[in-house]
């Protein structure tokens, strides 16, 4: 990336202040005397940048007052009432984009980074129409509106996955990469990397150097964490089935046997059943089911014998089994399909509530940064669709309500038009 201009914008009561400088593309030495500015100009390259959380802070906060409250000139204090900051940068493709971020205004949020498409410094191009991003904030690092998310596409960037002191997985923030590459004065020599933001990255400083290295540990640990991943998937299905298989089983009067409630590499297929509990003791499954239909053989001959003798009380006793296990068998076959249905059903919901929670994430990132004083102009921003610029109300209940606003009237206990009003009070 190269910084190819930055300017400092003040408006006062008494007229515009601040400083304008295009960088050459070689080596730029800034020389002057204590409280000149340096400090200045460094931090509002940070500032324009998202990056002042490397000098000790996060948003205007970090600058010092020159930029954001009063400005010493001529032995008289002079209160600044708006300022921001824009910086030109290049990406190694060519790509020349204007950034520009407020310190203090009443309508833009210092969250709030507007991105231009063009050299609008160095080469007098006019400010387009802007995109509007946002930093620290939920997603400013990952989702298509966060400016750290633009600024790592724009520099060609890809980030990789790195273990965190709490055993998850975070990305390496490109605001943790930074601190090796801009060092602040005041306490950036004091220490390796000292400046270095916390995001709970275990060993932050070695990862940043072997990232900026090139070095291919990211690609071994990347994999060792996808089996960790895998084993865990693993382990989580594997208990779930065994779960509900046992739930399955428990009512029947049947157990599983040759089967651990955790995966085992020791675990062979062949010696896993299912046994039926009789007594004390049990049986394999496909012994008890051949004993049921010996059972079962056994009373349909008798039926069949009853059945030849004519007798009429053997003749009901017949029927009104035969009735019975018909009906049992007709409830499975309902229960079966209902059971289907429902899981069919359960899908159709998931989904659906996968969609509505994506449209809500879109729905509150637009809201934030319209809140952050994006432009009129920017649809997101200005409450519009921007697919079929239709308005967007704030509330759910918009239009719900209609008709004059309802008065509170007083009933006597009991009475029939206190209990018949639907808005008694």
């Amino acid at each position: 990336m190269i910084i190819r201009g930055v300017r400092l914008r003040a408006t006062t009561n008494e007229g515009e202040y601040g400083f304008s400088f295009n960088f050459a593309r070689t080596l730029t030495i800034v020389r002057a005397k204590n409280s000149s500015g340096k400090s200045t100009l460094f931090n509002s390259l940070l500032y324009g940048l998202g990056m002042e959380e490397l000098i000790g802070g996060k948003n205007e906060k970090v600058l010092p007052y020159a930029v954001k409250e009063y400005i010493e000139y001529d032995g008289r204090r002079i209160l600044v009432t708006a300022s921001e900051v824009l910086l030109e940068i290049e990406s190694r493709s060519g790509d020349v984009v204007t950034l520009r971020r407020a310190i203090r205004d009443t309508v833009r949020d210092p969250k709030l980074i507007e991105v231009f498409a063009g050299a609008h410094m160095t080469e007098g191009q006019e400010l387009g129409e802007a995109r509007p991003t946002y930093v620290h904030d939920g997603g400013g690092a990952t989702r298509p509106e966060g400016f750290h998310r633009f600024l790592e596409t724009f520099l060609d960037l890809n980030l990789p996955r790195v273990p965190t002191t709490s055993g998850g997985e975070t990305k390496l923030y490109l605001q943790a990469v930074f601190a090796a590459l801009a060092v602040e004065q005041k306490r950036g020599w004091t220490d390796y990397i000292a400046n270095i933001p916390f995001y709970g990255i275990r060993d932050a400083r070695t990862k940043v150097v072997e990232f900026l290295l090139g070095l291919d540990v990211f690609e071994t640990n990347a994999a060792r964490n996808r089996l960790n991943a895998e084993s865990v998937e693993i382990d989580a299905d594997w208990r779930k089935v065994f779960d509900e298989l046992r739930r399955e089983a428990n009512p029947l009067g049947t157990v599983v046997d040759g089967a651990s409630a955790t995966p085992s590499a020791l675990f062979k297929e062949g010696e896993a059943s299912v046994r039926k509990l009789v007594g004390s003791s049990s049986i394999p499954l496909p012994e008890h089911i051949s004993q049921l239909r010996a059972e079962h053989a056994a009373l349909q001959e008798q039926a069949d014998r009853y059945h030849k003798a004519s007798g009429a009380e053997a003749m009901y006793t017949v029927t009104a089994a035969m009735d019975e296990l018909q009906g049992l068998s007709v409830r499975h076959e309902r229960a079966a399909s209902l059971q289907a249905e429902q899981r069919m059903s359960l899908m159709e919901y998931e989904k659906l509530l996968a969609e509505a929670n994506e449209d809500l994430e879109r729905n509150k990132t637009a809201a934030k940064l319209r809140d952050l004083g994006a432009k009129d102009d920017v649809a997101t921003a200005a409450g519009r669709c921007p697919t079929c610029n239709q308005p967007v109300d704030d509330t759910l209940l918009a239009g719900a309500v209609t008709g004059p606003p309802s008065s509170t009237r007083e009933y006597p206990p009991n009475s029939a038009s206190a209990a018949n009003s639907p808005t008694a009070g």
